[in-house]
């Protein structure tokens, strides 16, 4: 068995470890002609958990005179006759011969087959030099020689080529955009590359980092993300690390029983488990043998927030913050609005507060952000009831304007939020109802208690967002069942 004989077999092998994970492969490729034959500049074949009908295709690849990109999809049965197909150094691609091989360089020369072959298992655990979401993946590479000498025998080089491809009706920025765009690989394809082809397996699972945390009482919540449902139900948690004191621990537990939702174009899974007090974890998600993602998470006697540490420095104890936010009903509005802001800033958003300049305008008090969930808070404050002087009607036409300048459609979310210095209790069953009907969020003292908790806490900005998501006031079976209660 040749040493290319022996990485293909292993690469195989690991796709077989997870047998009926992936359902499709996903072929792409560039050729370049060298007098009368096409060959191979890059090709990339991808697996994918999606059927046939769900894989994303290109509708406008280009062609050229001297240049053409292809894609088609397969059942994932095919992928060792296509990497046969390509080791062989011949492929079919619509119609149009594809050689993959390394064209003669001279007159007196022949072509030389790809003679080059590197294996690295997911395991490894780095990133492929890829543009998907989920970049960790078994790695197969089957090499010739350098691309310049593709260039070197096609009409006017690689310039004649970026040309073209600027010149059709539906363009593409040259060569170093087609792959990187169309065949999502990290590479310019300049002279100094190799002329080869890329199969990858991806492990299309991941832990979202910092929506992982560890609370004082030891449950652990985590968030992980997964090309479909199927996927995210054969993966698995593994942890390890150490308890308060400590002393070493480690267990695991499947994603296969939980709650999996589509959530734009991916399957996502918030959940949590009942783990103990623990101070330092490792978490592991794994598919089979193999770990997708990595993330750790401290739990509260280790854990700091450093930009509540930093604001103590100015503020010992945080007296005069938690004044503004607590103090009597009759807070300074000015006070009250600033210490707001503070708050979201110290709980790990970004804020930018208007109320203190004069040429904002009608502006709301403040407009939170966070850019990792693509999240918008159009935040307005009270010290008094929530309508005191029309402030629902205006933070409706405020959010209205956010809305409509961010898109109403897609990834940005955005939610109105009224944070009010009054106790629950006080808040007005008729205002509530009010903001509830147009999906306003209302924060009373006690949720604004909360989120300093959870900052103090050193816990992740996603714990805040979802408490401010939760308290949008909502009818219950027996009335009106106000923010505090739900």
């Amino acid at each position: 068995m040749t040493t290319t004989d022996q990485h293909i077999s292993a690469f195989l092998e690991c796709v077989k470890e997870l047998p009926g994970l992936w359902r499709s492969v996903d072929l792409r490729l560039v050729a370049v002609r060298c007098g009368d034959t096409w060959y191979n500049l890059l090709a990339r074949c991808s697996l994918t958990s999606r059927p046939i009908a769900r894989v994303p295709r290109v509708q406008h690849w280009p062609k050229t005179a001297n240049l053409f990109a292809f894609q088609t999809v397969y059942s994932v049965s095919r992928l060792p006759e296509l990497i046969r197909l390509v080791s062989a150094g011949e492929y079919n691609a619509g119609g149009t011969r594809v050689v993959f091989a390394t064209p003669p360089e001279g007159p007196d020369k022949s072509q030389r087959p790809y003679d080059y072959a590197s294996f690295a298992a997911a395991s490894a655990g780095y990133p492929r030099r890829v543009r998907d979401r989920f970049p960790i993946a078994h790695e197969l590479i089957l090499s010739g020689g350098s691309a310049q000498t593709l260039y070197q025998l096609t009409p006017g080089g690689r310039d004649a080529l970026d040309q073209a491809l600027w010149a059709l009706n539906s363009p593409w920025d040259g060569v170093a955009a087609l792959i990187h765009d169309g065949l999502g690989l990290l590479d310019s394809a300049d002279h100094s590359s190799s002329i080869r082809a890329v199969f990858l397996a991806p492990l299309e699972v991941s832990l979202e980092p910092r929506s992982c945390s560890l609370s004082a009482g030891g449950t652990l919540r985590l968030k992980a993300v997964a090309a479909t449902p199927s996927v995210g139900r054969r993966s698995l948690v593994g942890y390890s690390g150490t308890n308060a004191d400590g002393t070493p621990i480690a267990s695991s537990f499947l994603l296969k029983g939980r709650t999996w939702k589509q959530v734009r174009g991916l399957a996502t899974c918030e959940t949590r488990e009942e783990i103990g007090e623990a101070g330092r974890l490792t978490l592991l998600l794994r598919l089979g043998s193999q770990v997708a993602s990595r993330a750790a998470v401290l739990g509260p006697p280790l854990r700091k927030n450093s930009r509540i540490a930093a604001y103590m420095t100015v503020d010992p104890e945080l007296r005069r913050l938690k004044a503004a936010l607590f103090g009597a009903d009759g807070t300074k509005a000015k006070e009250f609005e600033r210490a707001v802001a503070r708050l979201f800033v110290l709980a790990g958003l970004a804020v930018d507060m208007f109320s203190d300049d004069p040429r904002a305008g009608q502006a709301a008090d403040a407009v939170v952000y966070d850019d990792l969930t693509s999240t918008t808070l159009v935040v307005e404050c009270t010290t008094g009831p929530l309508n005191q002087d029309g402030k629902l009607a205006r933070l409706k036409k405020r959010m209205a304007d956010v809305r409509e300048a961010i898109g109403n459609t897609g990834t940005p979310r955005a939610q109105a939020v009224i944070a009010s210095s009054l106790l629950g209790n006080r808040l007005a069953a008729a205002e509530l109802e009010a903001a509830g009907k147009d999906s306003m969020a209302v924060l009373s003292r006690e949720d604004l208690e909360r989120i300093l908790q959870l900052a103090s806490d050193g816990e992740p900005p996603d714990l805040t967002l979802d408490l401010v998501r939760d308290r949008v006031p909502r009818r219950g079976m027996s009335g009106l069942i106000g923010h505090w209660g739900s």
